[in-house]
């Protein structure tokens, strides 16, 4: 039996080329951060909406995945459009305040991207930064993103943490991560919306 199941996960690995997939220059430029190139093959005609990658995802969305902010102000300034969404309704802005990336959610704040959008299962951008996410790629469930639920704060007075993602599970491994001040930020908030009700 543990050969079978070797052999799956083997066969699993090979089909997904062990992470690695083709997503051509410009997408390249994108996640590794270069700026000049990324510029240079937007004004040979590069689309800064043109998905790629084995998410499907825009140009935008591999600058956050890979927390490039000089590129996704390129991509920006390009008109890239910043609230196309992914498979699970997810956009560029909750991808960057859930990997709490501060300078990447205030970049796109700045630029207009939606704070209230919602994703499939009902969350924003803050529930995401407050409580943090469970990706391949980068889990921050225990992370403190003070600065990340500060910028979606400072930028959304009106905007509030989810109830079933805070107060199911959030607060307390938020709590027990010793993430005070992103507990603080976010019941101060509760609190002020719950007095103007």
């Amino acid at each position: 039996m543990r050969c079978a199941y070797l052999i799956w996960i083997g066969l699993a690995l090979a089909g997904l080329g062990c992470g690695r997939y083709e997503v051509g220059p410009f997408i390249g430029a994108v996640r590794e951060g270069n700026v000049s190139e990324t510029r240079r093959l937007l004004k040979l005609g590069a689309d800064p909406e043109g998905r790629a990658g084995i998410n499907n995802w825009t140009p935008l969305m591999h600058a956050v995945h890979k927390n490039q902010t000089g590129t996704a102000r390129a991509l920006i300034e390009a008109g890239a459009k910043l609230d196309v969404q992914g498979a699970h309704n997810e956009t560029a802005l909750m991808m960057a305040a859930g990997y709490g990336q501060e300078e990447m959610v205030r970049l796109l704040l700045k630029a207009g991207a939606d704070a209230t959008h919602k994703e499939v299962h009902g969350l924003t951008a803050l529930d995401l930064a407050a409580t943090g996410v469970f990706d391949i790629d980068k889990i921050t469930l225990t992370h403190c993103q003070t600065g990340a639920v500060k910028a979606l704060l400072d930028h959304s007075p009106d905007l509030t943490v989810n109830e079933k993602a805070w107060g199911n599970v959030g607060r307390r491994v938020k709590s027990l991560a010793g993430c005070e001040d992103v507990v603080r930020l976010v019941e101060e908030r509760r609190a002020s919306l719950g007095a103007r009700l």
